[in-house]
């Protein structure tokens, strides 16, 4: 039976009952203030609670398996409320029995302790589940590796959908938008009213718009009385003068250079012959005054004023 106790035997074990506690929180704040004031490992301290008689039983345990007698003391005591039940604790007894009604639990001194031991009456036997008193991050972790599993399952099936469906496969060239339908409108701009595109088609490497006739109701009435409001127009239109050339539009010409190179015999005066091509109508009178001027004075000279005849005089007298 030693060796038996050594298996789930914990260092310290603690069933108590309050009467009045309404609620198992309230219970197991009972407990795990018990475990913090009385046990030095509370790290690896138990607590476990139970509704009993209108109260609560409460079981602490430091060490052991997480197995508790709670359970076991509420079936005893409700078989038999008159026999006295025993479990261990380390190397001592706990009792549990019933006075004036209400359960009492007592931890056995070391004598006590080795009586019952030898007393050959069995214990009570460690069968409901406990609760560590603090806690261990289990919860925490577990919430973890549900959260990496699910991660990892989406990775997983990221990679299965990209294998799958969304392989873009082997390139495709480069497509010619030039002659892809949408850049094929032009062809179709300039459509006549009275034809109907029936079809733009890809034959023969090309591109081709297949006409047919469309009937406009109206279309030639209405082209007809255009044309005879235009030739109204035209007979009521009275035609434009013509303006008279203008006899001395070339007197603004640029004048004519003299000829390049020696000049002959002469031809300086020949020079006073040429009217001013360029120049207003009064330089042309004045020119013609000079001339005139010229004249005379030539006619005075063959009339006895031959000295006083000026190369230019002698040129013009000759040539008359």
């Amino acid at each position: 039976m030693a060796a038996n106790r050594d298996n789930w035997v914990p260092l310290n074990a603690v069933v108590g009952w309050n009467e009045g506690v309404g609620t198992k929180k309230d219970a197991a704040d009972i407990a795990k203030g018990y475990i913090a004031k009385r046990f030095t490992a509370s790290g690896a301290s138990w607590y476990a609670v139970a509704p009993f008689l209108g109260g609560y039983f409460w079981e602490a345990q430091e060490g052991g398996q997480g197995k508790g007698y709670i359970e076991s003391v509420i079936e005893a005591l409700t078989e038999d409320p008159s026999k006295q039940y025993w479990f261990p604790t380390g190397d001592r007894a706990f009792r549990v029995m019933m006075r004036d009604g209400k359960p009492i639990g007592i931890l056995l001194s070391q004598r006590e302790s080795q009586e019952v031991f030898a007393s050959g009456v069995p214990p009570l036997l460690p069968k409901s589940k406990m609760y560590p008193a603090q806690r261990k991050g289990t919860a925490t972790m577990a919430v973890g590796m549900a959260m990496s599993g699910a991660g990892a399952l989406y990775f997983i099936s990221a990679l299965t959908f990209y294998a799958l469906v969304a392989n873009p496969g082997p390139s495709v060239p480069a497509a010619n938008f030039a002659e892809m339908p949408h850049a094929q409108w032009n062809r179709v701009a300039n459509t006549k009213v009275t034809e109907i595109v029936s079809k733009l088609e890809f034959k023969d490497n090309d591109w081709n718009a297949v006409m047919r006739a469309h009937d406009v109701p109206g279309l030639q009435e209405l082209k007809d009385k255009t044309q005879s409001l235009l030739d109204k127009v035209k007979e009521n239109i009275e035609p434009m003068p013509v303006a008279e050339p203008d006899r001395f539009s070339n007197l603004d010409a640029d004048p004519v250079p003299p000829p390049a190179g020696p000049q002959p015999e002469g031809a300086a005066n020949d020079q006073t012959k040429v009217p001013p091509v360029a120049g207003s109508i009064e330089a042309l009178k004045e020119e013609i005054a000079k001339k005139n001027a010229a004249q005379n004075a030539n006619d005075v000279g063959q009339n006895g004023g031959a000295d006083q005849i000026t190369p230019a005089a002698e040129t013009e007298g000759e040539k008359k």
